[in-house]
């Protein structure tokens, strides 16, 4: 069982912070600055676990899950926000 977690957000450090803290945890961390990008990686990898900012440039988090969700639907998407609208 793959202990991987794709990580999306568009802040490097808030990408860097959860990065370092999921991986004490034991997780191999993979992170995308967008929703594209981490569409890419989760296409290649297919994680079990994907933790995604919903406001993003290129592609948006709640597309991100839609198209995990067509694509898998098993995979466990965390949905995370710094806005509170």
């Amino acid at each position: 069982m793959s202990k991987t977690i794709l990580l999306a957000d568009d802040e490097e450090d808030i990408r860097d912070v959860v990065g370092i803290t999921l991986a004490d945890f034991g997780y191999d961390v993979v992170t995308a600055d967008n929703g594209q990008k981490a569409f890419e990686i989760f296409s290649n990898i297919n994680p079990q676990i994907v933790l995604t900012d919903i406001k993003m440039p290129v592609m948006d988090g709640i597309a991100l899950l839609q198209k995990i969700k067509r694509q898998n639907p098993d995979t466990e998407v965390i949905m995370i926000t710094g806005h509170g609208d």
